[in-house]
């Protein structure tokens, strides 16, 4: 097939071009000449031009296989429709370069001199029609084909360009019937298509319609702007009227403006004020503030000492011994007395301390008071932030829950931070140090407190021996590789749960009547005991469902708790120790109960 992107495509040749020139200027001068005629003869040329169509063809120069087209359908030698069905055969042999001519050939065995004639065409000069695009009816017919999948969207783009080639040479067919003439569909096939496609256009064309119709109705219905034309009147009336009448006032009230004299006063010298003069400003500044200060704290009950404010009742004790605003030199701070006694009120026990501190009357100090494990002062078991009195008297109270007893060793443990006092009360003692001081005590005497001692100390023992037995029993079962029954297991299983259920309960017993614990360092390491004896458990009991001769984490967790045994003990020998040297060095009181 032939198309425009075909090198034989048609040309305009140098003479039709002089020809065209020839003719635009013929249709200047005819124009010319109308302009200058008299209207009658406009007249008649214009009903005359009416009459006559425009002509809108243009003369082109086919070349190739569609001169030869051309001249084969003038001499008749095929028909419309043979020369489209060549050259759709054409487009498809595209790839084996056939020529028109001998499609022809082939189709019709043309005689020698027939096909010698067209063979000697070249060229051939004729009118053509502008490239119009392809009509409404064909598009839609050819997106019909495609959704209902009967033609390829290759095959209709295919037959649209044959459809613009045979326009060159003067063969208009539409897309239905190239589609049937090429017999690419049947016509019973196509013609329910092309009523479905005249029903489209249709529809298009009826809802365009309405469409302009309904925006015509909507452009004169919209309402048009209304004015009365007896208020527009009656406005320029009034305005007319007032507008004189206000200019005439707004002159009236014009008048010249009067200028009055305004004396100018002489600038007052200011003379610099003597320094002598800024000294007694600032001293009756300081004065005043003083005494508003003074008012102030009037009201708040407070007097001056020194450079300090302090109440009036600590003024009243200090004056008794000292003059205002006098400070202490070289004191020392010190705990006159101190008792303590244990006292229990509904099964509650309580420590109650009171104490005596050389300080001034009228001099209170802030003291934190701590109950601490005299091993380890870092194990604050109780603690409070007290304050003393304007008389120097401090107490305090420790509750400790539901102890009824207090059986070990404690140490009592008073602190004085020099950061924690009031400014006053540093300037007036001179005080620039912490203090500690510390006293240790048995809640019960000595033969009792060592007697729970070694009561702890072998019930330790034998939690760590009970905890060594359950050991052996797994390691035994281990060595010998030994495999239980489901029931012996779950007998094993639950007898292993109670024994250590039980040494879990001892542990916990044996601070139950104490606030610390006479061994805290052993207990912590004999918890872990247990827990490594657990996980021995697990392993052995993995080992037991599982086909492995051995058991690595049983190993592994062996060596761990025997690590753990040998701490017990070793910690256990040292905290015993310490605390039978305590008991013996009488470094101690005993707190009566009450």
């Amino acid at each position: 097939m032939m198309d425009d992107n075909n090198p034989e495509k048609a040309k305009i040749s140098p003479k039709q071009k002089t020809q065209a020139a020839a003719q635009i200027f013929s249709r200047l001068q005819k124009k010319t000449e109308k302009r200058n005629s008299p209207k009658e003869d406009i007249l008649v040329l214009s009903a005359q031009e009416k009459e006559s169509p425009k002509e809108n063809f243009s003369h082109i120069e086919l070349i190739g296989d569609l001169a030869k087209a051309k001249e084969a359908l003038f001499r008749k030698i095929c028909t419309e429709e043979e020369i489209v069905e060549l050259f759709f055969s054409q487009s498809k042999q595209q790839s084996q370069s056939s020529s028109f001519l001998e499609l022809l050939q082939a189709r019709h065995k043309l005689a020698s001199e027939e096909y010698q004639n067209l063979l000697a065409i070249s060229s051939i000069n004729t009118e053509w029609m502008p490239k119009t695009p392809s009509s409404p009816f064909d598009l839609v017919l050819g997106k019909i084909l495609v959704d209902h999948a009967l033609l390829q969207r290759d095959q209709i783009q295919q037959l649209i360009r044959i459809q613009t080639t045979l326009r060159k040479i003067g063969i208009v067919k539409s897309l239905q019937e190239l589609v049937v003439i090429c017999k690419a569909l049947s016509e019973d096939i196509v013609k329910p298509l092309v009523a479905q496609c005249e029903k489209k256009i249709a529809d298009a064309k009826k809802n365009s319609i309405e469409q302009t119709s309904i925006k015509k109705q909507a452009i004169l219905s919209l309402p048009g702007k209304k004015y009365p034309v007896m208020l527009c009147f009656f406005l320029l009336l009034f305005l007319g009227v007032s507008l004189p009448l206000l200019w005439l006032r707004h002159e009236s009230q014009k008048k010249s403006p009067e200028t009055t004299a305004v004396p100018i006063k002489p600038a007052k010298i200011v003379e610099p004020a003597s320094l002598a003069d800024d000294l007694a400003a600032e001293d009756l500044k300081k004065i005043a503030m003083q005494k508003s200060i003074q008012e102030e704290n009037s009201v708040r009950d407070l007097v001056r000492w020194g450079n300090f404010w302090i109440s009036n009742k600590q003024q009243e004790l200090l004056l008794q011994q000292w003059a205002t605003g006098s400070q202490l030199s070289g004191f020392a701070l010190q705990i006159l007395s101190q008792e303590f006694h244990l006292k229990e009120e509904n099964s509650i026990a309580r420590l109650v301390w009171n104490s005596h501190w050389n300080i001034p009357k009228g001099i209170y100090l802030k003291i934190q008071v701590q109950v601490v494990n005299p091993f380890q002062k870092d194990k604050v078991y109780a603690s409070q932030t007290l304050e003393t009195d304007l008389y120097g008297n401090l107490s305090a109270e420790f509750s400790f829950y539901d102890k009824k007893a207090m059986p070990g060793l404690y140490c009592f443990r008073v602190i004085f931070n020099f950061y924690n006092q009031a400014d006053f009360t540093k300037f007036f003692l001179g005080l620039r140090e912490n203090q500690i001081w510390e006293t240790s005590f048995l809640a019960d005497d000595a033969i009792k407190t060592s007697a729970y001692a070694k009561l702890q100390s072998k019930e330790v023992r034998e939690i760590v021996e009970q905890n060594k037995k359950q050991y052996d029993g797994i390691k035994q079962w281990i060595q010998k590789k030994e495999r239980f029954s489901r029931k012996e297991w779950e007998e094993k299983n639950k007898n292993f749960a109670q024994e250590f259920q039980k040494i879990q309960e001892k542990i916990e017993n044996l601070e139950k009547f104490a606030l610390s614990p006479l061994y805290p360092e052993t207990k912590i390491k004999l918890q872990e005991m247990v827990e490594k004896l657990h996980n021995i458990f697990t392993a052995w009991r993995d080992w037991q469902n599982s086909f492995e001769i051995k058991s690595k984490e049983f190993f592994q967790e062996k060596a761990q708790w025997e690590i753990s045994y040998e701490k017990v003990q070793a910690f256990l020998d040292k905290e015993e120790k310490e605390i039978f040297d305590f008991l013996e060095s009488r470094r101690w009181i005993i707190i009566q109960k009450q």
